[in-house]
């Protein structure tokens, strides 16, 4: 292999396509459920935390 390309751990498939003259890249991301949730409670504190502070004026 490459050395720019980093290697997956055994068993982790990952397929994409890149056009190309144009670059695009097709393809779909892997979804990490921890980040996700993670993202979620950071907005739902953001948004809990400014309706405290406004509701105190």
């Amino acid at each position: 292999m490459s050395d720019d390309v980093p290697e997956l751990p055994d068993g982790v498939s990952e397929q994409g396509i890149m056009h190309g003259q144009t670059g695009r890249v097709v393809g779909r991301a892997p979804w990490s459920w921890v980040k996700i949730v993670l993202v979620v409670l950071v907005l739902a504190a953001a948004i809990g935390g400014g309706a405290v502070l406004m509701s105190a004026r």
